[in-house]
């Protein structure tokens, strides 16, 4: 189903800001701007060149819109949240847990918006500055992973299988690996995707997050013969399983699902739809 959006206002929070350049309208959230070495945003539905379905800001190439198109949008999107398109790093997500490390060793072209080149991908982390990390989303959950005293940076797509196999802790283990980080000091925003309330799920599912942990259970919700789960919650258990403190863990409560207009949602709106993305970036 093609669906057209109209003039809707977000309902704010303490979690982030709406932002508004031209007619591109995105989110940054509040406790990632508290460091001016951070640029951090969430896009939505507004301002771009897209039509039809893909109205207006697709920023995904994997629906059936020109690259051109698709080029275009990315350009004027990357120049909203002050960004330089020519640094933005994308790549094609497949629902896994891999996790690309960029530095010095592999800061090429090649690596610049070459999402197809980049397979089997769903996170970057990097200390590097003006690498723009980016994900695609459209009901699955960002993870936004952001160590403030070494400077380094992480952004997750995960999905239900992500948060199955655990993409959070993969991108932690690399934290403490790779940089020396003390989970201590990463906070961590989990971004606009499907709530509670809107993810159905069967029992095939059910049963997969169960054998992999009992205490799941909490999170799975029996309402009207139906089964619904919570992977803003998983996720939030995931990273604090790994060490990070409670209160350094922002659950923006802001579902794609719920709010069709705003965001493009794979569950509301089907395969004929274009994506978002979540950005990070040091500066």
């Amino acid at each position: 189903m093609c669906y057209k959006t109209n003039d809707k206002k977000i309902k704010l929070n303490k979690s982030y800001t709406l932002h508004k350049k031209e007619d591109v309208i995105y989110l940054s959230f509040n406790k990632l701007d508290n460091y001016n070495w951070i640029n951090n945003s969430f896009s939505t539905r507004f301002g771009g060149k897209s039509s039809g379905c893909f109205y207006s800001m697709n920023l995904s190439n994997l629906r059936d819109e020109t690259k051109e198109k698709v080029d275009i949008n990315r350009k004027i999107y990357a120049n909203a949240i002050n960004a330089e398109y020519n640094k933005m790093v994308y790549a094609l997500q497949r629902h896994t847990t891999n996790i690309l490390t960029i530095d010095k060793n592999n800061i090429n072209n090649n690596i610049y918006n070459n999402d197809f080149d980049l397979d089997f991908i769903d996170g970057f982390i990097t200390n590097e500055k003006d690498i723009v990390l980016c994900t695609k989303h459209a009901d699955c959950t960002p993870i936004y992973l952001v160590d403030t005293n070494k400077k380094v940076i992480a952004l997750l797509h995960s999905g239900w299988m992500g948060t199955l196999n655990n993409i959070s802790k993969n991108a932690i283990n690399i934290f403490k690996e790779k940089y020396n980080s003390n989970p201590k000091n990463i906070i961590s925003i989990i971004g606009p995707s499907i709530c509670a309330s809107c993810f159905e799920i069967k029992d095939d599912v059910e049963q997969l997050f169960l054998k992999k942990d009992k205490n799941y259970k909490s999170n799975i919700i029996k309402k009207d013969n139906k089964t619904y789960m919570n992977l803003w919650e998983i996720n939030k258990r995931n990273l604090i399983n790994e060490g990070l403190d409670e209160e350094n863990i922002d659950i923006v409560n802001l579902c794609t699902k719920c709010n069709p207009e705003i965001f493009f949602s794979h569950r509301y709106h089907g395969k004929d739809r274009g994506g978002m993305i979540a950005t990070l970036s040091i500066i």
